[in-house]
């Protein structure tokens, strides 16, 4: 009677787990790399800052509010849309801001004020592979930038190669 029980118990812990299982598999991956340590506090800030609506639609992971003028009577509260010019500060305690926005075709200007030479490029270190032309491909010495025009959307991981922990993320809106 005992082992009974126990295999009916353990039948149903099984179907539960694969019936969660299920239920979170299309959770869609927002991009390979994570998000840098000291970028989590300013990540939450960001999602804090977002508005709250009454219709919303969910698109993986990504919620968006297509109503929000009609909801709050108001078109001041819709999303900022990200900004085409955006600097990166490097300095001796990495990227400022390591999570950057940044509209699709806009230029990130990545400034060196760490005291050495830097190199930004994609990840992963050092094929440099996962956003096409994203490497400095030499070192940029204190005091001057990098240039780079981001063309296709998507989160895009990346570093300093000549100081591969040192990470960010730019979002390509």
């Amino acid at each position: 009677m005992k082992r009974g029980i126990f295999a009916l118990i353990i039948l149903l812990l099984g179907a539960f787990g694969g019936i969660g299982y299920l239920l979170w598999q299309d959770r869609e991956i927002v991009f390979e790399n994570r998000i840098p340590p000291t970028a989590q506090g300013e990540a939450a800030k960001a999602v804090s800052a977002e508005p709250a609506a009454t219709s919303t639609e969910r698109r993986g992971n990504i919620f968006e509010f297509p109503d929000m003028e009609k909801a709050t009577g108001s078109a001041a509260v819709k999303k900022r849309s990200a900004p085409k010019e955006v600097t990166v500060t490097y300095t001796e305690s990495g990227w400022s801001p390591a999570v950057a926005r940044v509209a699709q075709g806009g230029t990130v200007t990545f400034a060196n004020k760490s005291g050495e030479a830097f190199q930004p490029a994609a990840n992963p270190h050092p094929a440099h592979t996962s956003y096409e032309g994203f490497d400095a491909k030499e070192g940029i010495p204190d005091g001057e930038s990098f240039i780079f025009i981001f063309e296709s959307r998507g989160m895009v991981g990346y570093h300093d190669h000549l100081s591969p922990e040192r990470i960010g993320v730019i979002n390509v809106e």
